[in-house]
């Protein structure tokens, strides 16, 4: 089955194309698109079916690899066998609403004119396939030629940067890789600056790290050392071990307030050590006055500190 002369379909070429590093393949050239062409619409669906049976084709039983031509096979008596053949498709894919092939040119003298820019604008060709067991295949990319007027508009604004990476000293090329290879040294250089930045910095933060546990390990330690000397002057006479992890749990200005508590009040001496035996005991009643101010002085300073531990746990 060989009916594809109503679907050819031409269009500008690309300013440039890719080629790869042994000048053998180009890459990304873009071959269709969607739209309506000679009253036939194409959409994104139908290339996504072109691009299906390509596959099932290429890798089937078929092995049908769609030819790469000077000219059209299907218009031009003249192209009809394989001389015309330059090379053939390897794969296609679509990006967005256009379709594209990487192609394997096998002749040198066709890649010397795709180069020079003589051959440029492209013409697809698609139709049906029906295969030996009379499968039938609707949407298929039979190939695509070089033509020399376009019939197709709005594929010249596409742009495929050439990429020439052989190793010579001819044209601009060879000036953009270098220029490209002076870049990446400074990136590479800038990266390493980056590396070395990073790890002072690291380097900071765990020395300030460092210093701000010194910081708090010292201000515990006062912490621990204040209870013991209210401890001694009298003022606990609870567990101080307890004591000590309440106050570091306190803030800097909670702390500030509970020393302003503890230095104000009087001491909290235990009433049965300060009675007094013998020819010591002061008069009765007296003795009775001076523990009873003792026990209120006592009440107030514990109610005082109740209060405190109160507040601290609300804030």
């Amino acid at each position: 089955m060989e009916k594809v002369l109503d679907n050819e379909f031409s269009f500008k070429s690309t300013d440039v194309f890719v080629y790869s590093k042994d000048e053998k393949e180009l890459k990304e050239v873009e071959i269709f698109k969607t739209g309506t062409y000679r009253d036939k619409t194409y959409t994104e669906e139908d290339i996504d079916e072109m691009i299906a049976n390509f596959t099932l084709l290429k890798d089937g039983a078929v092995g049908f690899q769609p030819p790469v031509r000077i000219g059209h096979r299907s218009t031009d008596d003249s192209v009809k066998d394989v001389s015309s053949v330059i090379g053939y498709i390897t794969n296609l894919y679509r990006r967005g609403k256009s379709l594209f092939s990487d192609v394997e040119i096998t002749e040198p003298d066709a890649m010397e004119k795709i180069k020079r820019g003589t051959l440029k604008n492209r013409s697809s060709e698609i139709g049906p396939y029906e295969d030996n067991q009379g499968n039938l295949f609707e949407k298929v990319l039979w190939g695509f030629g070089f033509v020399d007027i376009p019939q197709v508009e709005g594929m010249a604004d596409v742009k495929i940067f050439r990429k020439d990476i052989k190793d010579n000293n001819e044209g601009e090329n060879m000036e953009e890789i270098v220029q490209l290879k002076k870049e990446v040294e400074e990136l590479r250089k800038v990266e390493k600056e980056l590396e070395v930045l990073k790890k002072e910095n690291d380097g900071f933060k765990k020395e300030n790290e460092e210093f701000k546990k010194a910081q708090t390990d010292a201000e515990l330690l006062s912490r621990e050392e204040k209870i013991d000397a209210f401890a001694k002057d009298g003022k606990v006479i609870a567990d101080t071990t307890s004591e000590k992890e309440f106050v570091k749990s306190l803030s800097k200005e909670q702390y500030a307030k509970y020393c302003e508590i503890k230095d104000n009040q009087p001491k909290l001496v235990e009433l049965d050590k300060e009675a007094g035996t013998g020819d010591d005991k002061k008069p009765a009643d007296d003795t009775s006055t001076e523990e009873a101010e003792k026990k209120e002085a006592v009440e107030k300073a514990e109610e005082l500190t109740k209060r405190f531990r109160k507040e601290s746990k609300q804030v």
